[in-house]
């Protein structure tokens, strides 16, 4: 039976020698795929948890609509500034920032 199969393989080099690179391609593929989506998902990972380091709670506004990509909306209300103050005064808080985030564009003098 060993005979036959090396007589059939040996009669077909070719076909062998591209199954044989079809097969470590595909497996190539693959793991690179693997490689890149753990690299991506570490990478979001890892700014989300320095971008939030040493805040406990996070107060905003309701947005009025939802963002394209499902997240809250850049376009929300503002909170009032005396919200702050109040925000500062509770026990336990070290330290209240107030920031804005949002969407802007730049235009040239001629408004374009």
């Amino acid at each position: 039976m060993w005979r036959a199969t090396l007589k059939g393989l040996l009669a077909h080099r070719f076909r062998l020698i591209l199954t044989a690179v079809s097969v470590v391609l595909g497996v190539a593929f693959v793991a690179g795929t693997y490689v890149l989506t753990d690299t991506i998902g570490n990478a979001f990972n890892q700014l989300v948890t320095e971008s939030t380091e040493g805040v406990d709670v996070i107060v905003r506004a309701d947005a009025p609509f939802e963002e394209q990509f499902g997240g809250p909306g850049g376009g929300g209300e503002r909170i009032p500034e005396g919200l702050l103050g109040a925000i500062r005064g509770v026990d336990g808080v070290a330290s209240a920032d107030g920031s804005v985030f949002g969407y802007a564009q730049f235009l040239g003098k001629d408004g374009e």
